[in-house]
C-alpha cells in the first residue's frame, strides 16, 4: 500500500547534493521536512518548486527545511531543472532513482512531510495549489 510509510520512520536517504555534498537523512533529526521527489519532464514539478522555495524562506528560522531529490537520468539535468526554479534549498540527485522503490512513488511529484522525529506523517502525491493552505497549515503545527 503507497500510504503504509505514513507513521514509519523514514527510509535512510544517502545520496549526491548537487552542491557537491552529500544530502543524507540521518542529519535532519529535529527538523520539519518536506521532502519531495521531481523530475525535470514533470509539469506539476513547475509549479511545486517555486512554492517549496516560499516555504523554505517563510518556515527556515522555525526549523523546517525542504529537500528535494531529482530522479532525472542525469543528475546535470535534474540540477538544472532546480535551479530554473528557484531551489533555495537541499537538492539531491538519484539517477538510478533506487530511493524511488524505497518510497513506492509511481508518479511526480510525490512528496512526504516528515516530522522533527524522522517520522512521515503525510504522504502527497501531485501537486495542486489548492492544498497549499492545508499542507503549510500541517508543517505549521509540526514545528
Amino acid at each position: 500500500l503507497p500510504s503504509s510509510l505514513v507513521g514509519r520512520q523514514l527510509p535512510r536517504i544517502s545520496l549526491a547534493g548537487v552542491d557537491g555534498g552529500i544530502v543524507n537523512s540521518a542529519a535532519w533529526k529535529g527538523k520539519v521536512t518536506y521532502l519531495t521527489f521531481f523530475a525535470q519532464w514533470c509539469g506539476s514539478c513547475k509549479r511545486e518548486l517555486p512554492e517549496l522555495a516560499k516555504w523554505q524562506t517563510e518556515m527556515k528560522e522555525k526549523g523546517f527545511q525542504v529537500v528535494a531529490i531529482g530522479v532525472d537520468r542525469s543528475a546535470s539535468q535534474s540540477k538544472a531543472f532546480a535551479e530554473k526554479y528557484g531551489a533555495n534549498y537541499a537538492v539531491a540527485t538519484d539517477p538510478d532513482a533506487k530511493s524511488m522503490t524505497e518510497f513506492d512513488i509511481s508518479a511526480m511529484p510525490t512528496s512526504f512531510i516528515v516530522d522533527k522525529s524522522g517520522v512521515i506523517r503525510k504522504r502527497i502525491v501531485g501537486f495542486k495549489k489548492e492544498e497549499v493552505p492545508v499542507l503549510k497549515d500541517l508543517l505549521q503545527k509540526l514545528l
